[in-house]
């Protein structure tokens, strides 16, 4: 009679798993399929876009940049960063954009930030896939997906772990 409990009870933990990481998949996918805001500025013309402040819950500022994409043809938008340095003029200029198409190193390597030597002048050039993950000082990969997913793991150790006592 013990065993047959134990048995239900290990399956329904199991059945518990498999069902909370797929809504967890399918949540993440929902979110990415939402329509992404992005920085939308350049330092030429707004010389705060470099140093860009973002709103937080102790300082509420006015995140004037911050825009909804519009991408051609149903394409899938990003954010974009890119500090351009010009040799001449030590000139540093920062741009924050929407994107709909990856750069061709960004594509093969999959890293979210680059840098390109050009004549005369030299880029750095970050994505991200996040609302305003541009307006970060540096950009890494978006981390959304892989947090909800930790985060479900974590809650399900856990319900087990207090379900056996």
């Amino acid at each position: 009679m013990v065993a047959t409990t134990t048995t239900t009870t290990t399956n329904a933990n199991k059945m518990m798993l498999y069902l909370t990481v797929i809504v967890a998949v399918i949540t993440s996918q929902c979110l990415s399929a939402e329509a992404i805001r992005c920085h939308q500025c350049n330092s030429h013309q707004e010389e705060d876009c470099i140093t860009l402040r973002l709103s937080t819950p102790g300082n509420v500022l006015n995140d004037q940049y911050l825009k909804e994409c519009q991408v051609p043809n149903n394409m899938t938008a990003f954010c974009r960063k890119t500090v351009l340095k010009i040799e001449v003029t030590g000139e540093q200029r920062t741009i924050r954009e929407c994107g709909w198409k990856r750069d061709k190193v960004q594509q093969e390597t999959g890293v979210s930030c680059f840098s390109a030597d050009h004549e005369g002048y030299t880029q750095i050039i970050c994505a991200c896939d996040e609302d305003g993950c541009n307006g970060s000082p540096s950009l890494g990969g978006s981390h959304s997906k892989w947090t909800v997913l930790a985060v479900t793991g974590v809650s399900v150790a856990i319900a087990a772990v207090l379900r056996r006592n």
